[in-house]
């Protein structure tokens, strides 16, 4: 093992990071009633893998920029504020955007950023003196929650006995899982996989469609099948006109 992941704050990083996933994983439940249902056990699968491969892998990007600032500057006070404040923005980032999703089923982006920071603001959204007091107590609810786990963590030295290798490793695979799953359906057209795909934001499915045919991994006969399933449903969910047309 590398000397420096021997070292109390890198392990203390790691672990609070973890801790961390798994709100982001918990947070996920912001999405569940928009998950198509799941009609095989590939599905059911394929969200299992992607709900705690992807949302998990998230607050490990911070892992990299924690222990760059760990090497500068060896103070856990300070590594435990920058690891606080990117990860409360995190979630504040999944509070935001589940919310988004719920009223347009389009996750947050540069266009809803433009509005909500942008000088026209106050003409499209409109918040109440207490709508205000609500957001800021709840950041500030959060920051001390994470301090307070933090600093626990630290405490107590239980990144010491936090199992972290076996758990990221069950992370990564999670993930990579995931995206392979999604590739083959993908290239066999199979919706069931591919239709739940939109649901979690910063998600960017895997498509290898030109080379899992290639290397003839696909039945054509099932490929067949599959897309004519697919058209079906398509054509099921369309309900097109709403109301009967009448003429006169």
């Amino acid at each position: 093992m590398p000397s420096y992941l021997k070292n109390d704050l890198v392990k203390w990083i790691v672990s609070f990071s973890i801790f961390n996933s798994i709100l982001f994983i918990l947070f996920s439940f912001r999405y569940s009633g928009y998950v198509e249902t799941a009609s095989s056990v590939l599905s059911w699968f394929y969200l299992l893998m992607t709900t705690i491969g992807h949302l998990g892998i998230i607050p490990l990007l911070g892992i990299v920029l924690s222990v760059a600032f760990s090497f500068l500057l060896k103070k856990f006070k300070f590594i435990l504020a920058v690891s606080v404040i990117f990860n409360s923005i995190g979630l504040i980032f999944l509070t935001v955007d589940s919310f988004i999703f719920s009223q347009y089923r389009f996750h947050l982006n540069k266009f809803v950023l433009d509005m909500l920071l942008g000088g026209g603001a106050g003409d499209i959204f409109q918040f109440s003196g207490f709508m205000y007091f609500i957001t800021i107590g709840s950041v500030l609810l959060l920051l001390s929650f994470e301090l307070f786990v933090g600093n626990w963590i630290w405490k107590k030295k239980l990144y010491l006995k936090i199992k972290t290798k076996s758990i990221l490793i069950i992370l990564f695979s999670m993930m990579i899982g995931s995206h392979l799953t999604h590739a083959y359906a993908s290239a066999m057209s199979y919706s069931p996989v591919t239709k739940n795909a939109h649901i979690y934001p910063l998600y960017f499915p895997l498509t290898a469609n030109s080379l899992i045919r290639k290397l003839g991994l696909i039945d054509p006969d099932v490929l067949a099948k599959n897309k004519v399933m697919k058209n079906e449903q398509s054509s099921k969910n369309m309900k097109y006109p709403a109301k009967e047309l009448k003429f006169e």
